[in-house]
């Protein structure tokens, strides 16, 4: 585990415990107000469509990738890009290569589907897809703040939060993972899935992130996974009941929770080995520290 690397990027600044049970509060109370006021502004009735739905559901996520840099900067008195990891910036061939394997075993996953339950499970959603083109590319522009900003906060200040407790990866991704799918019990997926089944999806997902992020030493590799993740979702292969909406290319018939459980923790294996394959070849490499600005 390099797990060191990217919790030690933490050691800076002031990081009492308290400051961070203020700091996730301000974080969480912020996007819960930004989440109200946007619903309040542009009510479901009023907004009408999937575009504009989106849009709204999407922005909601941008005080959880604000937020925690400002708290960083004000409450902690360190770079915002500690959150990231040691180099304090993103890696965008780290990010591509992450985004790259994982739309691959996502296609994998689904062509595993075919196989085993028949073309017949899936319906092409050729008209729905292209009624909302405004919707699809709207998720496009948008689902990577809401990826980005679910990692800023869970995998960067929380995870770097308990980092401060435990440097046991084991009890930080458990801890990780279960914070992660705590708020996703209310998507609509919990109706179709059942609240077990869909809080294992969910912490399934948190784990592989955390895994990534703590072998690799930055969030660069869980960010890439996650935002390709989400827009594959939303817009090539969805499900009914999904919190993205049905405007998907092609549409699976119903939601099995259990297939996609098992072909999830299959993918996410092998994208962890490869991923953490090129990890290893860069662990010796420093990458070059850019100069923080006042």
């Amino acid at each position: 585990m390099n797990n060191q690397s990217f919790l030690s990027a933490a050691d800076d600044g002031k990081n009492g415990l308290w400051r961070y049970v203020l700091g996730s509060i301000v974080i969480i109370f912020s996007w819960m107000l930004f989440s109200a006021l946007l619903g309040t502004l542009f009510s479901p009735e009023a907004s009408g469509g999937a575009a504009p739905l989106g849009a709204i559901s999407l922005l909601s996520f941008l005080p959880m990738l604000v937020m925690p840099m400002v708290v960083v900067r004000v409450l902690h008195g360190r770079s915002a890009g500690t959150l990231i990891g040691p180099a304090k910036r993103l890696n965008w061939s780290r990010i591509g290569r992450a985004a790259l394997v994982w739309l691959a075993l996502f296609i994998a996953s689904v062509a595993v589907g075919v196989v085993l339950f028949g073309l017949s499970s899936y319906e092409l959603n050729l008209a729905g897809f292209l009624n909302n083109l405004p919707a699809v590319l709207i998720y496009l522009l948008l689902i990577p703040i809401q990826a980005s900003a679910e990692e800023v906060f869970f995998r960067g200040y929380l995870l770097q939060a308990f980092g401060r407790l435990t440097r046991n990866w084991l009890v930080l991704i458990v801890i990780n993972s279960v914070l992660f799918a705590l708020p996703h019990m209310v998507n609509p997926e919990v109706g179709a899935a059942g609240p077990v089944l869909a809080a294992l999806n969910w912490a399934a997902s948190g784990v592989f992130f955390a895994l990534l992020t703590l072998r690799s030493g930055s969030l660069d590799y869980a960010i890439g996974a996650h935002v390709i993740n989400n827009i594959a979702a939303a817009i090539l292969v969805g499900y009914p009941d999904s919190a993205m909406g049905n405007i998907a290319l092609v549409m699976s018939r119903e939601l099995d929770a259990v297939f996609s459980l098992v072909t999830f923790v299959g993918a996410a294996v092998i994208g962890y080995v490869v991923l953490t394959r090129s990890t290893a070849r860069e662990i010796h490499s420093p990458v070059p520290q850019r100069a923080e600005t006042a």
